[in-house]
């Protein structure tokens, strides 16, 4: 009986400290690195060459072999910067990256330690949790899947969204920081409602980079100046061209450019807005255009009076929403009345006349 009661409470321990054991044998790797990369896609060193290497942190983590399970906790940014190394890279002081073979060894390196470990990736750039949740959760819920899509194709497996087995730290990103960070996705969000182009994917899923807690002080201004620029650059990718236009008739048409320098087809509003009521120009609706395009329109006008005119062309999404900044139309018109053209032309007729007789008359007179 006493043996049944020592094997009983054997069983009972060895239930009770199994799990632990099991939690125990589990190997958690976090595969994450401050940004080296700007949002506009240039690098700012050369740091992360030094640490893919396999003496170096990151290296390390794919080139020691692992004992217990592995539990992979990736940001999927990092490989993506990774990736672009590998194919070749510059650096903002136009010096030619050296990490290109020592990227492309890594990433290969990174499959093989990750075949048949348990991988959960981590919102795109790693940003403080909590604070982007706040100020945009909609955007949270896109770095999440994006993420996950940019690990997938990394690795070549499927892998799945766990919003829950990751805890960011803390973000120090001051107050006009945050506010330039939501201009810029609200910018961005725009765009992205009529462009379906990936370039542009990319670019929204890289905002989160701003908040990251692994960037502060001086970095995150540098990083938010960027992102400033690289929506600037975004917007003007769709625009229409500006232009100066004599209009001479009452009625016609002027010739506009309409620019799309994204990946995919895009279907915009065009409206106008002008300075006075000299000139009424029609809103087109539902403009296709083409990917990667320059398309020429003929836009119609009805002149009311004489005088200069400034109309912004405006591109919009189908809620009238901006999708950049307006273009100038610079309008000159001269018109002349109708009765003073028909006045203008029934004198000049009239003198035509007039000299044909007299020179007729000296022609007579000289044979006589």
């Amino acid at each position: 009986m006493r043996k049944l009661a020592s094997l009983s409470f054997v069983i009972v321990l060895i239930a009770l400290i199994s799990p632990h054991s099991a939690q125990a044998a589990e190997q958690r790797i976090e595969m994450i690195e401050r940004p080296h990369q700007l949002i506009s896609g240039e690098f700012v060193d050369d740091e992360l060459a030094t640490l893919l290497t396999p003496e170096g942190r990151l290296g390390s983590l794919v080139y020691t072999p692992k004992i217990a399970q592995a539990h992979w906790f990736i940001d999927a940014a990092l490989i993506d910067e990774v990736a672009d190394m590998a194919d070749g890279y510059e650096l903002a002081s136009n010096e030619d990256g050296v990490g290109v073979e020592v990227a492309a060894a890594w990433l290969e390196q990174l499959k093989i330690a990750t075949v048949g470990a348990k991988v959960t990736p981590l919102a795109y750039g790693n940003p403080d949790l909590k604070l982007a949740k706040r100020l945009a959760p909609s955007e949270l819920a896109f770095y999440y899947t994006f993420g996950a899509e940019r690990l997938s194709f990394h690795l070549a497996r499927p892998i799945a969204v766990d919003k829950a087995a990751w805890r960011s730290t803390t973000s120090k990103l001051s107050g006009p920081l945050r506010k330039n960070y939501t201009v810029n996705r609200q910018a961005i969000s725009k765009l992205t409602s009529v462009v379906s182009a990936p370039e542009l994917q990319l670019f929204r899923a890289r905002l989160a980079i701003l908040l990251s807690p692994s960037i502060n002080g001086p970095t995150s201004a540098v990083f938010a100046a960027n992102a400033l620029d690289g929506v600037a650059a975004q917007q003007s990718k769709l625009r229409v061209n500006p232009g100066k236009y004599a209009l001479t008739s009452e009625s016609g048409k002027v010739p506009l450019t309409l620019v799309n320098g994204f990946s995919t087809e895009v279907k915009v509003n065009l409206i106008f807005r002008a300075s006075n009521i000299r000139v009424i120009v029609d809103d087109l609706r539902e403009v296709t255009l083409a990917p990667q395009s320059r398309t020429q329109l003929a836009l119609p006008y009805t002149v009311i009076t004489s005088g200069a005119t400034q109309v912004n062309a405006v591109l919009t999404n189908s809620k009238g929403q901006w999708l950049g900044p307006s273009s100038r139309l610079s309008l000159s018109m001269t018109l002349i009345d109708s009765r003073v053209a028909w006045f203008t032309t029934a004198a000049a007729v009239l003198l035509f006349i007039g000299a044909g007789a007299q020179t007729y008359r000296r022609i007579r007179k000289g044979r006589a």
